[in-house]
């Protein structure tokens, strides 16, 4: 007992002792002497310590958490050189309108300090004796955020049920490319995410007022989040440090290539709009991580690209168990020019050229050449267009426009090759087929029945040999004499002809109109 009650007398002894003799320089303390033992995160120590600073140091309380009142342990600071004449200096002192509360390099090579508290007056100065060297605030800072900090942990209070707010932020910069057949779309840009880490807060005025500073990404707890529908892992060009500000507040920015799968819907290609979704979410904290939007949530910063234009934009949550998610959709509307002139016009000349072989001569043999150059040509277009678009159930604009095109020339060429032997016919027409066919509708697609006559005969004429029409006058009057029944069914042969080319010319234009956008 009575041990006991001697070792008491002595610890206060002891802290009488220190209180009397280590006094503090710099620091918020003005002066004080330290105050022995104190708290320092729920600690007690006896001495100076150098937990936090680079220096030893001490508080001036007895509890240093609640009040933050400390000192740099040791005597007052000598100074050499300079104009002050080896005064000793004053901290802290003033100088570029802040207070300084230790010796500092700004403005000079070397540590100095001012030997009165307003230099920017009296200009007053000399290098620091004996004095090593001094962290800045913003390292002071960092390296006390850092102590018996977890980056694993979440940064919750006491409740381990807490949830943590997340607010997202997708700048896109540039769309880099869009492929159709897989369905894919790669994006450059930087996300932003905006938490609050009670754990990574301070007090401003004891750190010479810095408000905000930055960290690394592996020095801090992050939320985890990613996009879902990414087709490959996201490429991290650059990892900006994290932004810190003294309530707390954590700023993340990411510079990210994405490559993630967007539905394209192909059936008005090339004049279509797509629009596609993306979902970013917590792959590691479902339930503890809450997102919503930071901002207008998504925004582009060239809207243009190669292929495509983006019209607008949105963003939104949505419900995925577990977790929410914040959703992004933007639309892309695809630039239709060299579409039109590549596959469109090309298409539009041939489908009106098609119906031109119902206007050539009598050669079977040309027109089925004629017919089938069309359907090649179509055919070689319609490969070009399925090598863009992706193969799914619905069949876009341009493969229907094609596809109607070709059975319309395949229509056009066998009743083309039906129609040829009309005008080969001898026997007698009917009244009424001749009244119809010869007479009005003659007139109507302007054929006259003598001039077919005449051509007819002037064929026949270059067809025949001469010394045999000589030698023989009686049969080469019979091979020249008009024959008014032949005569009858070549006009029809070619009033049918030419109703045919006007009925697949506007059968040509109806189907582009209908099926193709205007």
């Amino acid at each position: 007992m009575r041990q006991n009650v001697l070792l008491v007398f002595f610890f206060a002894g002891v802290i009488s002792l220190c209180n009397g003799l280590v006094n503090t320089r710099g620091g918020n303390a003005n002066g004080l002497p330290c105050s022995f033992p104190f708290k320092y995160k729920g600690k007690t120590y006896w001495s100076c310590i150098s937990f936090h600073y680079s220096s030893m140091w001490c508080s001036t309380t007895s509890d240093y958490d609640k009040d933050r009142k400390w000192g740099l342990c040791g005597q007052n600071i000598k100074t050499v050189g300079g104009n002050a004449n080896g005064d000793e200096c004053v901290i802290p002192f003033l100088y570029e309108g802040k207070n300084h509360t230790q010796c500092t390099l700004k403005g000079r090579h070397k540590l100095w300090c001012s030997t009165s508290y307003n230099y920017e007056e009296e200009g007053k100065w000399g290098y620091c004796v004996g004095v090593s060297r001094f962290i800045n605030d913003e390292e002071r800072l960092y390296k006390w955020l850092k102590q018996d900090y977890i980056p694993s942990v979440r940064p919750i209070s006491y409740n381990s049920t807490e949830i943590i707010d997340v607010s997202l932020f997708y700048h896109v910069i540039k769309v880099m490319g869009v492929n159709e057949n897989s369905q894919t779309i790669t994006l450059r840009g930087y996300t932003v995410m905006k938490w609050t880490d009670e754990r990574l807060s301070w007090e401003p005025s004891s750190y010479g007022g810095v408000e905000k500073m930055w960290m690394s990404h592996d020095d801090i707890w992050e939320p985890g989040v990613q996009l879902y529908d990414s087709m490959e892992p996201m490429a991290f060009i650059t990892k900006s440090p994290a932004k810190l500000q003294s309530n707390g507040s954590v700023i993340v920015s990411k510079s990210v290539v994405t490559k993630t799968h967007c539905d394209f819907d192909m059936t008005q290609f090339p004049f279509d709009t797509q629009t596609c979704t993306l979902r970013f979410g917590s792959w590691t904290y479902r339930n503890e991580v809450k997102l919503s939007i930071l901002g207008r949530g998504i925004r582009f910063f060239n809207k243009d690209s190669i292929e495509f234009r983006v019209t607008g934009s949105s963003a939104g949550l949505a419900k995925i168990r577990p977790s929410n998610t914040v959703t992004l959709k933007f639309n892309l509307e695809r630039k239709s020019s060299y579409y039109l002139y590549i596959y469109i016009v090309p298409g539009i000349l041939l489908s009106f050229l098609a119906p031109m072989q119902f206007l050539l001569g009598k050669e079977t043999e040309g027109k089925i050449h004629f017919g089938i150059g069309i359907i090649l040509s179509l055919s070689i277009i319609l490969s070009m267009v399925v090598q863009v678009i992706p193969a799914d159930s619905k069949i876009p604009l341009l493969g229907k426009y094609y596809g109607s095109i070709m059975v319309l020339a395949s229509v056009m060429m066998a009743l083309s090759i039906l129609l040829d032997g009309i005008h080969k016919i001898n026997r007698p027409m009917s009244e009424i087929m001749r009244k119809v066919l010869v007479v009005a509708f003659g007139k109507v697609f302007c054929v006259n029945p003598d001039t077919v006559s005449i051509q007819d005969m002037t064929h026949r004429l270059r067809e025949g040999s001469a010394d045999e029409f000589g030698q023989n006058g009686e049969k080469g009057s019979q091979q020249l004499s008009i024959d008014s029944n032949n005569n009858d069914w070549q006009v029809a042969s070619i009033v049918i002809h030419r109703f045919m080319f006007v009925l697949f010319f506007v059968l040509t234009i109806i189907c582009s109109f209908a099926i193709l956008p205007y």
